[in-house]
């Protein structure tokens, strides 16, 4: 079985370019069989009369160039080159339902990966070395084609990204790992994106009808929370522990994305805070 949109091709001798090669033996049967076929429908179709007997040959011999033609296209077509990459070639294979944020130049991003020849072959992994691969987009951190590839990724978006040589290693190559003038094939899933401008965001999703006191700097307050990354991932929640989490606000007890998205908050409020690693826990984590 034969995919949708393949090219199937037989090839047991050369390809002919130019009327008078001939073709391999499995295509001039098929011909010969395109021709028997034709000239069979159309002895039954057409008068018998010697004068349309004449008309009838004439329009045989039509078909079967027609025919022989096609086949020649088909052929020819099987066995073209393929047509060199100018850019980079994105295939979202999977985008999600929203996207709260797309990437723009300037923006760190935290992303997986695995780097693959044309052929399947993978001379690189992210997935392999156990940890996401992190850096500044349109910085020049990142060869050419990926800086473009992930520009207007979403969170959890997946891409498959087309390289040509010019946008990646190009004639130099790296290394012993990717050869000269060699097509990059790039599988990158978006886990994390935020810029240094970022501050502190805050989309309060429900408000008690009545507010009779807003948390201010050295409250002490008492709070439920779940702690997730930008994917959704849990790392962190008061409720598996089945205890609030207690506190002085804005006196260093807290980090400092926290000690800001809880400034304002009444008692029965809900907030999803979103803070940048800058007023989380920086580039070391925790």
């Amino acid at each position: 079985m034969i995919p949708d949109g393949s090219c199937a091709c037989l090839r047991t001798a050369s390809v002919p370019t130019r009327i008078g090669q001939s073709f391999p033996p499995g295509a001039q049967g098929r011909i010969q069989s395109l021709r028997q076929d034709a000239r069979g429908l159309l002895e039954l179709l057409l008068p018998t009369k010697s004068h349309n007997r004449l008309s009838a040959v004439k329009m045989i011999q039509c078909v079967q160039r027609m025919l022989y033609l096609s086949v020649l296209v088909a052929f020819a077509a099987c066995n073209a080159p393929p047509v060199p990459l100018d850019d980079i070639l994105i295939e979202k294979t999977f985008v999600p339902e929203q996207c709260v944020r797309a990437v723009k130049v300037g923006d760190y991003v935290r992303y997986h990966y695995n780097g693959m020849f044309p052929d399947g072959k993978k001379f690189d992994s992210s997935y392999d070395r156990g940890s996401t691969y992190n850096v500044f987009v349109g910085k020049k951190q990142l060869i050419q084609g990926m800086d473009k590839a992930l520009v207007g990724m979403c969170i959890n978006e997946r891409r498959l990204v087309k390289i040509p040589p010019h946008l990646a290693y190009g004639k130099q190559g790296y290394g012993d790992i990717i050869p000269p003038d060699s097509i990059l094939h790039f599988d990158v899933l978006l886990l994390d994106v935020w810029n240094p401008e970022d501050g502190v965001q805050i989309n309060t999703y429900h408000t008690p009808s009545t507010c009779s006191r807003k948390v201010e700097v050295s409250d002490y307050v008492r709070y439920h929370y779940n702690g997730t990354l930008l994917d959704g991932t849990l790392f962190d929640s008061s409720h598996t522990r089945m205890r609030t989490y207690d506190t002085y606000v804005g006196i260093g007890w807290l980090i400092a994305g926290m000690d800001q998205g809880l400034l304002g908050m009444c008692v029965g409020e809900r907030r999803i805070i979103t803070m940048p690693p800058s007023l989380g826990y920086g580039e070391n984590g925790d």
